[in-house]
């Protein structure tokens, strides 16, 4: 029987195919990886904002305002508990006017090896009703 008259496919084929197969398979799980920490970061930033909004109401609240100080709490949970990883700062300047200050609220935190920040600003104004 003549060679070129046989089907199927050569070993060289073959071997050709799985490694092509391979690498598209690891580009897939490389970049589904990239979507997992991009996925996890986003939570992470979403929970610091929400720290960061709840103290920056909490702040806007106080009166009269010359009552506000500079502050921080550490090791906080997403729930405002302790034994987290966030660390929320604040951080009160002037204002606008002589009876308003302005309010500056940062939450850190360390993920993948890197710092990373969240900050909010309001104006706090008004003197004890």
């Amino acid at each position: 029987m003549n060679r070129k008259a046989e089907a199927g496919f050569t070993l060289v084929e073959m071997l050709i195919a799985l490694l092509l197969l391979t690498v598209g398979l690891l580009a897939a799980v490389a970049s589904e990886t990239t979507n997992m920490r991009g996925t996890t970061l986003a939570g992470r930033m979403d929970e610091a904002t929400a720290l960061a909004q709840l103290k920056l109401e909490e702040l806007r609240a106080v009166r009269p305002v010359t009552d506000l100080s500079n502050g921080s709490d550490t090791g906080l949970t997403a729930r405002e508990e302790a034994g987290g990883t966030y660390t929320r700062n604040w951080v009160i300047t002037g204002g606008p006017s002589p009876d308003s200050r302005r309010i500056e609220v940062t939450v850190f935190w360390d993920s993948q090896s890197r710092r990373h920040q969240v900050s909010l600003v309001g104006v706090a104004t008004g003197e004890a009703p």
